[in-house]
């Protein structure tokens, strides 16, 4: 994982304890990453959670 993602990854969810690859970074040629913050919430749906904005995520 390049170590711009993974760092960020590393401290919100894996209490810093994910290492990455520094021989892997992101360029700056292309995006790698984009968050849309889309106002909702998860739904439970059975066993799964249903998501009720992916349309809006695979517009994107």
């Amino acid at each position: 994982m390049p170590p711009q993602i993974g760092s960020f990854i590393s401290e919100a969810v894996y209490d810093d304890l994910l290492e990455s690859n520094p021989l892997h970074p992101v360029t700056t040629e292309r995006m790698a990453c984009h968050f849309i913050n889309i106002p909702s919430q998860e739904q439970r749906h059975g066993t799964s959670w249903k998501v009720s904005h992916l349309n809006s995520v695979a517009r994107s």
